[in-house]
């Protein structure tokens, strides 16, 4: 209590125990926020390496399509996977693979003639990185 010569010793010994719990509290809780939140420095992805990955892909399915498909594209949309790039040696690993991040990646491409001008758009997924449209679907091998 507080008497004429101000506070006593008791009083200042339970209020340092209060603040002290107080901060152990705090720092408990500080703790286990930043415990429970995704390291950020893992989600920092670096797009140009994954937008040449795409390139490398489209580029690609233009060859095969000029090099080893014989059939008339037409109004249709062929869709060229990665791993039948890679048979025909038209794309490698290390063209699938985001060097930053060590990151390989699947994906396919969307080949379609529009206006008789054939055209192909990439899809890629990898660890840490999908490209916008992407449909794990169309990698089924139905055969």
């Amino acid at each position: 209590m507080l008497n004429k010569n101000g506070w006593g010793y008791r009083e200042f010994l339970i209020g340092g125990a209060i603040l002290l719990i107080a901060l152990l509290f705090a720092t408990f809780f500080i703790i286990r926020l930043y415990s429970g939140l995704p390291n950020l420095n893992t989600f920092i992805v670096d797009p140009v390496d994954y937008q040449d990955i795409e390139n490398s892909v489209k580029t690609a399915s233009l060859k095969y399509i000029s090099n080893y498909y014989r059939e008339d594209i037409g109004d249709g949309v062929i869709v060229i996977s990665t791993d039948n790039l890679k048979k025909y040696d038209l794309i490698t690993d290390t063209d699938l693979t985001e060097t930053n991040n060590n990151d390989s990646c699947k994906g396919y491409a969307l080949v379609r003639n529009k206006d008789n001008m054939v055209t192909s758009d990439a899809y890629i997924n990898c660890k840490n990185y999908a490209s916008e449209g992407y449909q794990a679907w169309r990698l089924v091998d139905n055969g």
